[in-house]
């Protein structure tokens, strides 16, 4: 065993990153590109899906669906003074800003 995770680990080492540009994620990761809900599509529990197809209501056995339409707002709270504005956009776009920035160092990997 020992000898194969030698070689995979040798062989890992010669492999080349192969991932989008810094420009081709910055065009991907735009808020106006955020899906939202459509009206009229609300489950039992008031929540939308927005996947056409999706029936919230058709419950699956083991599945757990829960929306805390609130989490990110709440998880920023000591920041406050820092976050300006929608909890929502403030925190996607410095998720996307990271992306962005890492994107040339080969972090970003397309599958």
């Amino acid at each position: 065993e020992a000898v194969l995770l030698d070689k995979a680990a040798a062989h890992l080492k010669t492999l080349q990153t192969v991932g989008p540009d810094e420009k081709t994620c910055a065009k991907a990761l735009k808020w106006s590109k955020v899906t939202r809900p459509k009206e009229g599509r609300e489950g039992p529990d008031g929540h939308s899906c927005p996947l056409e197809g999706c029936q919230l209501d058709n419950e699956m056995p083991g599945q757990i669906y829960e929306i805390d339409q609130n989490a990110v707002a709440e998880a920023l709270k000591p920041l406050k003074g820092v976050v300006q504005g929608d909890a929502d956009r403030w925190l996607f776009e410095r998720l996307s800003e990271a992306v962005v920035a890492s994107a040339s160092d080969g972090a970003v990997w397309k599958s």
